[in-house]
């Protein structure tokens, strides 16, 4: 209508009601929606209701009924013309970004609430084989008493060995005894004539860098069993760090001198200078004087680690 009233140039065409309507609207810029409309349209939009069209008396831009005189529509675009004016400098928003956002949250639960229920599921399925139990004392021989964290433990049953032997304790064996403990990450382990300290974070189960030292004259024996994937195990043996990502071997300590036996798997030595010697399958080494020098595997460790290696299978 604005456009027909601009167009219209001869005055005789007019009537006065027409022709004071032809100069409200020359005398104004173009009307635009206010903010009410756009709110509504909005709120539409993210609704869902867009489609259902808008309600014509509250959403009209020009607040004059349908069918009314020009006199009245005039009076009206006057008045809205000053509301649009003031909501000139509102940033527009486009059909495309308001369906963007009423659809957004939407995608989001899509994805979102899927995504939660399978890893619920998943937690609940594994849950019972996700529980690492830890330290465990599998057997004592030789001994009626051994020395935990500085205190005297008797052996004539398990029970009390077991309460105390807590992450990050340390485990003195008599020369001639073997003391054999299960855990750490899926490990099982004969102790005999050393000091041992056990790693304060046994209970890793996926993953895990645990970490020993090794004190006195004595043997270790180690063997992973299967559930030992992805771990590392590292000894400490005074100046020699050994290290192993799943092997089955001996370490013996007498005088100074450090003898490496591997039945399995592979086994890292390394010294204080920073030299390194792969300890393979079927093979040996002697640490001497701060050097490494080849050592044959004796028949009765291979026997021994073997019997370790079984048991090992089951924990």
């Amino acid at each position: 209508m604005n456009d027909d009233l601009h167009d219209m140039g001869k005055e005789g065409e007019l009537g006065a009601d027409a022709l004071r309507a032809r100069d409200a609207v020359r005398g104004m810029g173009k009307p635009e929606a206010d903010a009410g409309f756009r709110a509504q349209l909005r709120e539409a939009f993210v609704s869902g209701g867009i489609d259902a069209g808008l309600d014509a008396g509250a959403g009209a831009s020009v607040g004059a009924p349908v069918g009314a005189p020009v006199g009245a529509v005039a009076g009206a675009v006057a008045s809205a013309g000053a509301d649009g004016r003031a909501a000139a400098d509102a940033p527009a928003v486009s059909a495309s970004q308001l369906r963007s956002r009423a659809r957004a949250p939407w995608t989001r639960r899509r994805f979102v609430v899927p995504v939660a229920a399978a890893a619920a599921i998943l937690i609940f399925m594994f849950a019972p084989f996700m529980h690492d139990p830890g330290l465990n004392i599998q057997s004592v021989q030789g001994a009626r008493q051994i020395v935990l964290n500085g205190e005297l433990v008797p052996c004539d049953e398990l029970s009390p060995i077991q309460a105390a032997l807590q992450p990050g304790c340390r485990i003195e064996v008599p020369a001639d005894a073997t003391v054999e403990v299960a855990g750490v990450g899926s490990v099982l382990m004969d102790l005999q004539g050393v000091a041992f300290t056990f790693p304060d974070t046994p209970h890793r189960v996926f993953g895990g860098d645990f970490q020993s030292t090794v004190e006195g004259d004595g043997t270790v024996r180690m063997a992973t069993a299967p559930g030992f994937a992805g771990k590392s195990y590292r000894l400490r043996l005074g100046d020699a760090e050994l290290s192993t990502t799943g092997s089955v071997f001996t370490v013996a300590r007498k005088g100074g001198e450090i003898g490496i036996s591997v039945l399995e798997g592979e086994l890292e030595a390394r010294l204080p200078d920073g030299s390194t010697r792969m300890v393979g399958p079927g093979s040996g080494v002697m640490i001497r004087s701060g050097a490494f020098m080849p050592m044959e595997m004796d028949e009765l460790e291979v026997e021994l680690l073997r019997s370790l290696r079984s048991r090992a299978v089951v924990i």
